[in-house]
């Protein structure tokens, strides 16, 4: 339980800095960049004296590869989204997810799956449509496509990650040694990225911002594997778990900390998905 709970407190922090760093002016991807050259750092310092490098077979390394283009892809999108749309509309979008990793639990890994988890999915499909809805006269590129992008890629991971655990990961060292290789690919895709459309520009600000969120960045995937190896919960139960409880506090705490405003029909979308959630958890 106690990794369950870092991972949710590190998790919000995440969404809560993208925040701070629209309204600090920061140069959100070459951040992105630097974060994952810390967490990767982070987690070589902490397995030392091993590498980072994993001793499974082929598949592992492929799975890596998958996970570090897909997490710097989904982390630039997912901080515009936060930025441009809302925190309550990234999280919504990013944590909803959970919907295609308990199903490809179900399907391809053999996870239990009850009638009430089905009928919370499609409720949750209907608060999601909620939550991201937007007036005609908005654009729909900008309001409605990128949240889903989010929504497809989160889950994407989540299910890779729980993958991983599934089928290469023991010990503790082997979360390490999977987290960091993750951020270790991202931070590679990141750079060849970046410097070959000049995007990425190194400053004292962008080390600054970006070793900031590279510290929860690299806890909130390492708890939440943790978790997924020893809590003695099934992903389909602690998955739930842990997105409606980072979906409510980050919500909570942009409207605190941030005066973000939600439409009627927003509010009632992430009530609906928070319900969603819990008659999953619940069915389990």
């Amino acid at each position: 339980m106690l990794y369950l709970l870092l991972s949710i407190g590190t998790t919000t922090l995440l969404f809560i800095l993208f925040k701070v760093f629209e309204r600090q002016k920061v140069d959100l991807f070459s951040a992105i960049v630097v974060n994952y050259a810390v967490a990767a750092a982070l987690g070589s310092v902490l397995i030392f004296p091993k590498t980072i490098i994993p001793e499974g077979p082929p598949g592992e390394y492929l799975l890596l590869l998958a996970l570090g283009a897909l997490f710097i892809s989904l982390f630039v999108l997912l901080g515009r989204t936060a930025q441009n749309q809302g925190i309550s509309i990234a999280v919504t979008a990013n944590k909803m997810s959970l919907i295609i990793p308990v199903l490809l639990a179900f399907v391809l890994l053999g996870e239990s799956i009850q009638s009430l988890q089905l009928m919370g999915i499609f409720v949750a499909l209907t608060g999601i449509a909620l939550t991201l809805y937007r007036p005609s006269g908005d654009k729909v590129l900008s309001g409605i496509i990128w949240p889903l992008i989010v929504f497809a890629g989160s889950g994407l991971i989540d299910f890779l990650l729980k993958y991983g655990q599934h089928h290469y990961l023991e010990g503790e060292h082997d979360f390490l040694a999977f987290t960091s290789g993750i951020f270790f690919v991202a931070l590679v895709f990141g750079l060849i990225y970046g410097l070959a459309t000049r995007q990425f520009r190194l400053s004292e600000r962008t080390l600054l911002y970006g070793a900031l969120l590279g510290v929860p960045n690299f806890f909130s995937i390492y708890f939440l594997l943790l978790a997924l190896g020893k809590a003695g919960m099934e992903s389909t139960v602690l998955l739930p778990v842990n997105n409606s409880s980072v979906l409510l506090l980050s919500t909570l705490l942009s409207m605190l900390l941030f005066k973000e405003k939600l439409s009627t029909l927003n509010r009632i979308g992430v009530l609906i998905s928070l319900g969603a959630i819990f008659l999953i958890l619940y069915g389990s």
